[in-house]
């Protein structure tokens, strides 16, 4: 805020059954411009903390269940009532096959985290902050995939260090950081 004033800019384009989702930012402090794509040729890893998973709401909501590749959401918030495109979310992960969800509450919910589980096929519900180790089973996996990470500056910096510390190349790390 105060100068530092971020504007974005979003367009939705969907092709075939195919959906992506382009974002720029720009900073009005540093007049950098930087690209937000999310590649519809490649698996990708959506990484969002609280408000940040605004960034991918366009392009979840997009995906059908044709989409060839598979897409990842791993969304952690403060407590559950801040969990955003809630029914969206779980919708989608019904519906498309290769859409696979894990959500993180920091504030520790266990009555959250275990009545959520009943659904084996549905979305992970964790307890405490994004832990990759935990969410993100395609670490260990080819990394034939992109990562996208969009929230708090000081978590994308934390996962982005993390995600390289793993073997992710710094191309395959996209952030979105809006603050």
């Amino acid at each position: 805020f105060g100068e530092q004033r971020t504007e974005a800019i979003e367009d939705l384009r969907i092709a075939v059954g195919a959906a992506r989702i382009h974002s720029q930012t720009s900073t009005r402090q540093d007049d950098q411009l930087s690209s937000f794509t999310i590649d519809d040729r490649r698996d990708a890893t959506l990484i969002a903390g609280g408000t940040g998973v605004s960034a991918f709401a366009a392009f979840i909501s997009g995906l059908t269940p044709e989409y060839p590749h598979a897409v990842r959401l791993v969304y952690g918030v403060r407590t559950p009532e801040l969990l955003l495109f809630l029914e969206e979310i779980i919708g989608q992960a019904a519906r498309v096959p290769r859409f696979t969800v894990a959500f993180f509450n920091e504030a520790g919910d266990e009555a959250w985290t275990r009545s959520s589980g009943a659904a084996p096929a549905g979305p992970e519900y964790y307890s405490g902050r994004i832990a990759l180790s935990v969410a993100c089973p395609e670490l260990t996996a080819s990394h034939d995939r992109v990562f996208y990470l969009s929230g708090p500056p000081p978590m994308l910096r934390a996962l982005g260090a993390e995600l390289q510390a793993h073997g992710v190349a710094p191309d395959d790390i996209r952030n979105d950081a809006w603050e």
